[in-house]
């Protein structure tokens, strides 16, 4: 006859001390290299904004970035480029574009090329050079 009981001695249980084994996160490491940081007060002021189609998401999210990633100065992309870049028609753009100029979001700086993100402080400019007088003499 067997013995109910001779497996107990077979069997692993977990210790109350022991915590939960967890598996490794599966999300990819972040790709090292050239990116876009943008400041929280204008993260927190983009998540308010009410905008539609998404195709003006689309437009000012790549100009956001680019703005930023280049130390919050002009967006220097054509209409082509943001088209190419976003997957959305030129016509598309061209009225996005004109839309966040509407709202405010964006400016034309100069005629071709340079739009500005409003939502982003330009950088400081340096202070001008002062010519020191020579000693001496």
């Amino acid at each position: 006859m067997t013995d109910l009981f001779s497996d107990v001695g077979r069997l692993r249980l977990p210790s109350a001390a022991a915590p939960p084994r967890r598996e490794p996160p599966t999300t990819p490491a972040p790709v090292k290299g050239a990116g876009a940081w943008l400041p929280w007060p204008v993260v927190e002021r983009v998540v308010r904004l009410r905008l539609r189609p998404a195709s003006r998401w689309q437009v000012l999210a790549l100009l956001l970035c680019t703005s930023c990633r280049y130390g919050r100065k002009e967006a220097r992309l054509t209409g082509a480029e943001i088209a190419a870049k976003t997957g959305l028609s030129e016509r598309t753009v061209k009225a996005a574009i004109q839309d966040l100029i509407r709202r405010g979001l964006v400016r034309r700086l100069g005629r071709y090329r340079k739009l500005v993100v409003t939502l982003i402080e330009p950088p400081s400019d340096p202070p001008p050079e002062v010519e020191l007088p020579v000693r001496g003499g």
